[in-house]
């Protein structure tokens, strides 16, 4: 019970840092670029439960949490890289960290699936997904607001919380 209770404490913080790098830039979100992290996430991680219906036997539990803690640490990287202050971390021409995302949600899902919990879970995990994004994208604009003017890179601070709960992910 405890590796699922951490993954999903994993994925509501996935989506509230990615709620806070999703409003990062200058140049306002919109509701749809909400929906499309969700559906991704729904689509990647379904699938990688597909996968895990094929791997279930032989690809070793604990590898998963390393693969996820290392995609992690280049999806923090890649962000960092990436930033640009109007348009945020995810720009219209750049994919990269769309894919990152998209491969860490597959990685979720196969790990959901290696536990055994299968289409229901997944899709209870994306409403909490979509949740922990809009409320992260809420408290990010808040934040920003409020503390934007005494210090400027305050848009990196979802990125410092993503890299906490990576740390925790392998206890």
């Amino acid at each position: 019970m405890w590796p699922v209770v951490a993954l999903t404490l994993f994925v509501v913080t996935f989506g509230f840092v990615l709620g806070g790098l999703v409003v990062g830039g200058k140049v306002q979100a919109r509701p749809v670029s909400f929906l499309l992290f969700s559906g991704l996430f729904l689509f990647s991680s379904f699938f990688g439960m597909l996968v895990s219906l094929f791997t279930t036997g032989w690809f070793p539990f604990r590898l998963l949490d390393v693969v996820i803690v290392a995609l992690c640490f280049v999806f923090i990287v890649s962000c960092f890289m990436r930033f640009h202050p109007t348009f945020g971390f995810f720009q219209f021409d750049g994919r990269a960290n769309m894919i990152l995302f998209a491969v860490i949600s597959f990685f979720l899902g196969l790990q959901l699936g290696m536990l055994g919990w299968r289409t229901f879970f997944i899709l209870f995990l994306a409403l909490v997904f979509t949740a922990g994004l809009f409320a992260g994208g809420v408290f990010q604009v808040r934040a920003v607001m409020k503390f934007y003017s005494r210090q400027p890179s305050f848009h990196f601070l979802p990125l410092i919380w993503l890299l906490f709960a990576t740390v925790l992910k392998l206890l």
